[in-house]
């Protein structure tokens, strides 16, 4: 049975289950533990006769600022690293492969595996305040949670090797321009602008919005199945890098990491 993380909240009401990502003093960093409840809670309310709809957020100021690096592997094991990332994709795959509409509601940074997160969802709502960025390669790592599959779907592969190589920042308004956003309100009127969304879907054609996604999902080629499993190994031997190690113990220390390309 799995012990569901308190740091992940999940409510239902009205057909809306609003899955709340609540670790705001680190603006809500994901560890492992939250990986597994995010997947629990993904894969419960997707065959949940009650819910209609799914709203993906985060607690405070931020969406997700990625991965808990208090709480990631060295990567000197190679064989824990992969457990760990397919844990992680666990979560992603349960959010993806949801059989409800999914709406991720984004403030503030949705970073690294945050965006991730987002972009596994079916539409983005965000706020004024909302950023997006690929932060791996800023630690000395390549993306994972599915990223690039999705960016590269979505943006093609010169603008999403842009984003993926050199980790800046994306604004909200950037991101509707890229369309990788549906739509930008301010943030103080994000949750009318979400109401709206939900309303509708709430009140839809739930069965047949299930079997769109599913035919969206059997259109691309590989699957995002496959796509992670080959991440997996990549990730892992990133992992072994004396970069990595330099770049998580910069980010600790919150200076620029020094890099020497091995």
């Amino acid at each position: 049975m799995t012990t569901l993380d308190s740091r992940i909240r999940c409510e239902i009401s009205e057909g809306v289950a609003r899955i709340t990502i609540a670790q705001p003093a680190k603006r809500n960093a994901v560890a492992p533990t939250m990986w597994d409840a995010l997947a629990a809670h993904f894969t419960r309310v997707s065959s949940d006769p009650a819910v209609r709809v799914v709203v993906l957020t985060g607690e405070g100021e931020a969406f997700c600022s990625g991965s808990d690096l208090e709480e990631m592997d060295s990567g000197a094991d190679p064989a824990a690293g992969l457990a760990r990332l397919r844990r992680a994709n666990r979560m992603v795959l349960a959010i993806y492969n949801c059989d409800k509409p999914v709406i991720a509601a984004v403030r503030g940074p949705a970073v690294g595996v945050g965006w991730s997160l987002a972009l596994a969802c079916d539409l983005i709502i965000a706020g004024e305040s909302a950023r997006f960025c690929q932060r791996f390669v800023k630690v000395g790592l390549m993306p994972d949670g599915g990223s690039i599959f999705f960016l590269a779907r979505q943006l093609g592969f010169a603008r999403a090797k842009d984003l993926t190589f050199y980790g800046d920042f994306v604004s909200a308004r950037e991101a509707l321009d890229l369309a990788l956003v549906n739509e930008v309100a301010p943030d103080e009127a994000l949750e009318a602008a979400l109401a709206v969304r939900t309303q509708a879907l709430a009140t839809g054609a739930t069965h047949a919005i299930s079997l769109a996604k599913r035919m969206f999902r059997s259109s691309l080629a590989p699957s995002l199945e496959a796509f992670l499993e080959q991440e997996e190994i990549a990730q892992v031997a990133a992992k072994q890098s004396l970069d990595f190690i330099e770049g998580v113990r910069a980010s600790r220390e919150r200076r620029p990491p020094i890099f020497i390309g091995k």
